[in-house]
């Protein structure tokens, strides 16, 4: 979504900050350039493919719920044996889940579109026009399924949904078996039952993670609105 978002802000007169350097951030902080990272919310697979740059022996796991996005993910996966797409959402509970597509396919969600993010943001963007059914796996049991016991690099760009996954990965946080997690998480009202920052903070600190940084940071209305967050499990920072 951040390209859309970015040219958009743009075409109405909003200031977008960027910051390039996150994903060096995290090769720093792992060590390594063969992490396990799972890009929760890989759209067409832009953001997959830079975290391969950076990490050139990673195994990646991209999650996309979109029918239309997720089979031009795979078409661009396919020939690296060490991405696998998953026509999945990625949520708190598994099984088949109501998933809203919106008229900007980068800011569909599992979550109604909120009245106000038209003023919030454009129009154009958040209008739902379809609402389809489509099959929802939690993280725990996707790891436990698939034999993963860490995640290094968890992304999620999952609008506003990005804390429902959070809740359905809580074995995996208790354990602090998901070593860097960078979200996005969105600060202006955009869809119903978004979740707030206190909220993040909250369960962030439940498990002892540390904000490392923050990344993209949007502005609307003279207030941060949307920024990506990096978060670190406990004994990945330096003390």
């Amino acid at each position: 979504m951040k390209q859309l978002i970015q040219t958009t802000l743009h075409r109405v007169g909003y200031q977008l900050n960027r910051w390039y350097n996150h994903r060096e951030i995290m090769r720093g902080l792992l060590g390594r350039d063969d992490p396990v990272i799972f890009d929760v919310g890989a759209s067409i697979g832009s953001e997959t493919f830079e975290y391969r740059k950076h990490f050139p022996r990673a195994r990646i796991h991209a999650f996309e719920p979109v029918m239309s996005s997720y089979q031009i993910l795979q078409s661009m996966v396919s020939g690296d044996l060490n991405i696998t797409a998953y026509n999945l959402a990625v949520s708190d509970t598994e099984g088949v889940v109501r998933f809203n597509t919106n008229v900007a396919p980068a800011c569909s969600s599992l979550l109604p579109t909120d009245e106000r993010s038209a003023t919030n943001w454009s129009t154009g963007l958040f209008e739902t026009v379809e609402t389809a059914e489509v099959k929802a796996v939690t993280l725990d049991r996707f790891c436990e399924a698939h034999e993963v016991p860490q995640i290094d690099i968890l992304k999620l760009d999952v609008q506003g949904a990005e804390y429902l996954v959070l809740e359905g990965a809580r074995r995996l946080l208790s354990g602090g078996d998901i070593l860097l997690i960078f979200a996005e998480i969105i600060l202006v009202p955009t869809y119903k039952g978004q979740r707030s920052f206190l909220d993040y903070l909250t369960l962030f600190d439940e498990y002892g993670y540390q904000l490392v940084d923050l990344y993209d940071l949007s502005r609307r209305h003279s207030r941060l609105a949307q920024a990506d967050f990096l978060f670190a499990a406990p004994g990945v920072l330096q003390s």
